[in-house]
């Protein structure tokens, strides 16, 4: 059966329609996504009129194509998108009454959660940390087995990571990865075996721009693959990169705040390779919902 999940995300509002009986197996049977840059319209904690509307009629457009393909209701949720705003109850009130379906606030442990559920889903590592960098939150989670050992929500994205240290002409990587290294010193689980795990866009980017630039198709991304592609992103020839930007769209910009996050995970836990998986929070979520409701 098909089975539509909407995910909001703080950059890009998305659908996928997943089958279950393939679920880590195919990519979804159809997959939208939107960027909203929720992120970036909040004022003083609030999301104004304009662009919560804006969201509601994407939410409606969503529905509306589950309902061509499945008679499954969607699965919808919001992660650091909303989190935290003051009119989070308007907005999801205003969402639901536009498309007449409702949203889930999931805390950043849920959202860890979820992605553990998708990566694991797709590979066999057997203990590690997955890494589910989004764009207002990055989510850590430590297991061993199916168990989970340790998780956190780190309080920045590739999306806020950008505004701070990359937009425009503003380019600061060193104090990016400062920043970063403090929180993770912090904040982050031990490593509880040899594997980390990446999911979402944002690491799907990046290695996406990785496989461009060698010509190959592979899920693996190492120091020097970072290096590689933060290298061309800033001095790569113009034609080159454009036609990477005409692939990767509004994640493009998103490049160097995503490796610096990534880099910095892999020298915090001395590892010098990190596994792409294909699924993830969605996949994870959906995993979930059957799992509760058969």
């Amino acid at each position: 059966m098909l089975y539509p999940v909407i995910d909001i995300g703080s950059n890009t509002v998305k659908i996928a329609v997943l089958d279950e009986e393939l679920l880590f197996k195919q990519a979804p049977v159809f997959f939208k996504a939107v960027p909203l840059n929720i992120k970036s319209k909040i004022r003083d904690l609030r999301l104004p009129d304009e662009a919560v509307n804006e969201l509601a009629e994407l939410i409606k457009s969503f529905v509306e194509i589950g309902k061509r393909l499945t008679k499954n209701p969607p699965i919808a949720f919001a992660t650091a998108s909303l989190r935290g705003l003051l009119n989070m109850d308007e907005v999801l009130k205003r969402v639901k009454e536009v498309s007449g379906i409702s949203v889930e606030v999931i805390s950043g442990e849920t959202e860890a959660y979820y992605s553990f559920l998708g990566a694991r889903g797709c590979v066999s590592a057997k203990a590690g940390i997955s890494v589910d960098l989004g764009g207002g939150s990055t989510e850590l989670l430590a297991f061993n087995g199916n168990k989970v050992v340790g998780s956190v929500s780190l309080p920045f994205g590739c999306l806020t990571l950008y505004h701070a240290y990359f937009d425009g002409d503003h380019h600061n990587t060193d104090a990016c990865e400062a920043f970063i290294q403090k929180h993770l010193a912090e904040m982050a689980p031990a490593l509880p075996g040899n594997n980390i795990l990446l999911s979402g866009g944002s690491a799907k980017a990046v290695l996406r721009y990785k496989n461009i630039l060698e010509n190959k198709k592979n899920c693996t991304l190492t120091n020097e693959h970072f290096e590689l592609v933060s290298h061309h992103f800033y001095n790569g020839p113009s034609a080159e990169k454009q036609k990477i930007e005409d692939v990767l769209r509004d994640r493009f910009r998103l490049i160097p705040p995503a490796a610096a996050v990534f880099t910095q995970i892999m020298k915090y836990y001395e590892k010098d390779r990190v596994l792409v998986c294909r699924s993830g929070v969605r996949e994870g979520c959906l995993f979930h919902y059957l799992e509760k409701n058969q």
